[in-house]
Order: C-alpha cells, then sequence, then structure tokens
C-alpha cells in the first residue's frame, strides 16, 4: 500500500453524501462493526460510530453496510481548537509556524453507561460513544452553537423548560433505529444525544438527556503529535490499539493536512506516489527515512517499543520541520 491507497483508505476527507444515499445506508445495518466510518461532511446528515474512525472515499461502502447512527443536519460544526503555547524560536523557519498542542477534553458523562469511545471528524466536535455494542449506544455531541435548519420529522418540543428538537429515525423496515435529540442544556450550551437500539425511544433519550452530568476527561490517543502547525486544527483520528491509530492536524478552509499514521509494526507501504528523492535520518535518536514527494515529505521511523509510525507532511514544510514533528511523536 502506498501513500496514496493509505490517505484513500484511511484520510479525513470524505465525498460528501447526499440524504438519499444516507437512507439507503440505513436499511443495510449489520451487526459487527469491523471496517472505518466515513467521516462526516458539512451540511448533510453525518453517522457515528463507536469505532474511532476516519476515512476516505474507501470508506463510502463500509458505511452503506454499517450506519448505525445518523443525527440530523449540522450545518456549522468546527473542529476542536489546537491548545497553542508560545512557539519555540528554533521552531520559527519556513513557511508555517510550528507551536505545542495538546488534546481536545471531552466534557460529559453519562452516569450508569461507563466510559465512552471517542471519534472527531474532520470540521466536527469530538463525540462519545457509550455502549458495548454499535446497536445499542448513546452518542453524546456538544454542539459548538446552536444547531440551524432541520430535518423531515423533526418536533419541537422543551426539556426542562428550554428549547429542543427530536427526531425519530427508522429503519428499512420502519422500525424506530435511533431518536435524536438536541436541546439547550444550560444557557448557550447545545448537546445532542443519540440513542440506538434500546435506547431508541423518547422517553429513554429524554431520561438519558436528564442525567447528563459535567465530567470533562481527555481524549485519549494511541499516538500524538506534540506539535503542529500554529492554527491548524484537529482534523480526525481513529485508534485500535491493537494494530493502527490514526492522527491529523488540517490548516483552515484548504486541504492541507499534517497525517500520523501508527502501526503495531513496521509496514512496507511501497513507493510513494510522485517520489522524487529518499535520505536516511535521525529522528530523536533512532534511524528513520524522509522520503520526498511531488506533493508531500514522508518521514517513517520507528518507537523504543518496536511499534512504527507513517508521517505525511506538506511538500511546502522545511525539512527541518518534518523531522521536528516526527521528535514530537509520541506513543502511549
Amino acid at each position: 500500500m502506498n501513500d496514496i491507497e493509505l490517505i484513500d483508505e484511511y484520510g479525513p476527507a470524505a465525498t460528501e453524501l447526499s440524504d438519499e444515499a444516507w437512507r439507503a445506508a440505513r436499511t443495510r445495518l449489520v451487526s459487527e462493526i469491523e471496517g472505518p466510518v466515513a467521516a462526516p461532511a458539512r451540511n448533510r446528515r453525518w453517522g457515528l460510530l463507536p469505532r474511532i474512525a476516519i476515512v476516505g472515499l474507501a470508506g463510502i461502502a463500509a458505511v452503506a453496510a454499517a450506519v448505525a447512527v445518523l443525527p440530523g443536519p449540522h450545518p456549522s460544526f468546527r473542529s476542536p481548537d489546537v491548545t497553542a503555547q508560545q512557539p519555540r524560536a528554533r521552531l520559527s523557519f519556513g513557511p508555517v509556524r510550528l507551536v505545542s498542542v495538546s488534546a481536545p477534553q471531552f466534557p460529559f458523562g453519562l452516569p450508569g453507561l461507563g466510559e465512552p469511545s471517542f471519534t472527531a471528524d474532520p470540521g466536527g466536535p469530538v463525540m462519545g460513544v457509550f455502549g458495548d455494542t454499535v446497536n445499542d449506544s448513546v452518542v453524546l455531541v456538544p454542539e459548538p452553537s446552536a444547531p440551524q435548519g432541520g430535518a423531515n420529522g423533526e418536533r419541537t418540543i422543551e426539556v426542562d423548560d428550554r428549547p429542543a428538537t427530536i427526531l425519530s429515525i427508522p429503519d428499512g423496515s420502519g422500525t424506530t433505529a435511533s431518536v435524536q435529540l438536541t436541546w439547550e442544556r444550560r444557557a448557550g450550551q447545545w448537546v445532542t444525544i443519540v440513542g440506538n437500539g434500546r435506547y431508541a425511544s423518547e422517553e429513554e433519550v429524554l431520561r438519558l438527556a436528564r442525567t447528563v452530568v459535567d465530567q470533562p476527561r481527555p481524549v485519549k490517543f494511541k499516538v500524538t503529535l506534540g506539535l503542529a502547525p500554529e492554527g491548524w486544527t484537529l482534523g480526525g483520528f481513529k485508534s485500535d490499539e491493537s494494530s493502527i491509530a490514526i492522527q491529523s492536524y488540517q490548516e483552515r478552509g484548504s486541504d492541507r493536512e499534517v497525517h500520523v499514521v501508527w502501526y503495531s509494526a513496521p509496514q512496507d507501504l511501497g513507493e510513494a506516489e510522485g517520489f522524487e528523492a529518499r535520505s536516511e535520518v535521525t529522528v530523536a535518536g533512532r534511524p528513520a527515512t524522509l522520503t520526498r514527494a511531488t506533493e508531500r515529505w514522508i518521514l517513517d521511523g520507528t518507537f523504543p517499543d518496536g511499534s512504527a509510525y507513517h508521517l505525511m507532511v506538506p511538500r511546502d514544510f522545511t525539512e527541518a520541520q518534518v523531522i521536528e514533528l516526527g521528535e514530537s511523536l509520541r506513543v502511549h
């Protein structure tokens, strides 16, 4: 698998799907989720699954076979902000400036439903998924602002005298598969909760909404970048601690991204598309391979525990910045 195939399979930029495509996907639910989830696009329905996954065009078929949660339209998302500290002077070379970053936090808990798994989509907030199976799960989404627009069948209600909307989502047989509630939990704080399977009733979703508590917790990543370009945002992530994990940062308003993939063992990914040159370098005291391609830099190396990383960086970064990003990688 070369770097283009890797991005196509796991990258966070997915083609926008129509409402008709999402409705078709709902009719083809399956009980197992072994493949990744398509990254939601703006201004359309987006799918949520407890598998932490971000994929590109190759994931659309997987979604058609495995969508279990489909919250309604959310027209204005933003990624969790990069937590940027004052950059070190030695990082200020080249067209971008690298700054320290930290992982986002998820603000809520649901007593009695255990610890959540997390997912985040390009342009979207971090989402918490509670429950042991995809068909019986509860998804919590902190909204950056009051949602606008609506979906067919959505009703306006109140939750504890605060504005809310509720929507029942059927499967192909007409049975309610999911119920979505968006409400103003407190002044200016909007939250979406989705109940699937045995949680998919208006009564249950309303009951669960009233049990949501403030419980901030860091979102744990298998691999993290300690540096990112200033002003860039978390683009998406996937985590399967047994084999693969992904994290990316994206530039606002463009398709440029810094993209790192962690593997439990070194991989033969083949020749990079647009290959120009390759050199052996040292990253954090360990040997690594730096590849220069037409559109990107690629840095491949290993961690002390024997696991490996594959870091892809836009070509307009300097070689020194690529090495600096590699040295900021941490495996957890």
